[in-house]
């Protein structure tokens, strides 16, 4: 899984979707699992457009059985468009607690 951090300028910026904390599972079809960072990033910088991102999203659920707020990670799809010359402008980390990517 990859960590996302965004930066100050590129198109993730722009978007607002993505998240500080969402774990990019796929590009454009492609796992990121079991891969490593340097794969991780070429797929992300070599990815055409649009860019589909499938992400894991942390989040606090309860419900009424287990008042006690739990930690899932909820599949969102988030899809970006890249113009030439644009950058994604985002910054990512591996896990160093997890294999692969």
């Amino acid at each position: 899984k990859q960590w996302y951090q965004r930066r100050v300028r590129g198109i993730c910026h722009k978007d607002q979707r993505l998240r500080v904390g969402d774990h990019i599972i796929e590009v454009n079809g492609r796992s990121l699992r079991n891969v490593t960072h340097r794969q991780a990033f070429s797929y992300l910088d070599k990815a055409s457009s649009p860019i589909k991102l499938l992400i894991l999203r942390p989040s606090l659920k309860t419900n009424i059985s287990n008042p006690i707020p739990e930690l899932v990670l909820e599949p969102q799809m988030v899809e970006l468009v890249k113009e030439p010359g644009d950058e994604l402008g985002i910054r990512i980390m591996s896990s160093h607690r997890e294999h692969g990517v």
